[in-house]
């Protein structure tokens, strides 16, 4: 296939697929997090599996589509790392080695990881520019993420945080240095969660300080813009004057 149609036929592929692929891949996070955080029946890990495997389908087949119209498949497979992983891993857990609990736990937690960072592609693609909407976006989508976390650590050592529902008290209070002190991490796993959303916070906020600080001190600076209406009457204007030139050229 000619290489410029191989591109534009994966450009527009990857137009019509980027925001469907990117709610797919936030309603994978809770099919991963919900296991973790929560005891579940037989039938509903059931249910859960299939639409695991449903968006798992939906994964593979955007990333044979992709590499088949890469140009470069090698380089293409190397930036899409968590593409790969999304398809490849779940492969892994039929195996003897992954019959360990803490090594379920492990290809689980890459997953997450995988799928965190293809949702930051996606948010990064559809936004194309770094604004605040981004930033917003992948910061919420990172506290839900430290909320699982830290819930999935604490609530097996008889700390404050022993409920999803306190997870995400805990991660919005810690995020906005308010930090109340009614829960809080005791495992060391937690307080690693809690430096991550600590430093996320400050990034976050100093973003938005930043944005809103951008704002203002370019909107006094940015001249009127002119609209169509203003174009019009302009026009009207001078074809009223030429009017006028001619048929006084004309009168003379």
């Amino acid at each position: 296939m000619d290489p410029v149609r191989r591109a534009a036929l994966r450009q527009r592929f990857n137009n019509a697929i980027d925001v469907p692929m990117l709610i797919l891949a936030l309603a994978f996070v809770p099919l991963l997090i919900i296991p973790e955080v929560a005891e579940i029946s037989p039938e509903l890990q059931f249910e859960l599996d299939v639409v695991d495997w449903i968006i798992w389908s939906a994964f593979a087949f955007e990333l044979v589509v992709n590499i088949y119209l890469a140009d470069a498949r090698r380089s293409y497979v190397r930036q899409r790392w968590f593409d790969v992983a999304i398809v490849l891993l779940p492969f892994l857990q039929p195996l003897r080695i992954t019959r360990s609990v803490r090594v379920l736990r492990l290809l689980r937690a890459i997953r997450v990881v995988s799928v965190a960072a293809r949702i930051h592609h996606a948010i990064r693609d559809i936004f194309f520019v770094h604004g605040v909407q981004y930033v917003l976006a992948v910061a919420m989508l990172l506290l839900v993420i430290a909320a699982a976390a830290v819930t999935h650590f604490e609530r097996s050592a008889g700390g404050s945080i022993n409920s999803f529902g306190t997870g995400p008290w805990w991660a919005l209070t810690t995020v906005t240095t308010v930090g109340y002190g009614d829960t809080y991490p005791v495992t060391p796993e937690g307080r690693g969660i809690a430096v991550f959303v600590m430093l996320l916070g400050i990034g976050l906020f100093g973003t938005l300080t930043a944005s809103v600080a951008a704002y203002f001190a370019t909107s006094s600076e940015r001249p009127s813009e002119t609209t169509l209406d203003d174009v019009l009457t302009e026009i009207r204007r001078l074809e009223s004057r030429l009017d006028e030139t001619l048929s006084e050229r004309r009168s003379t």
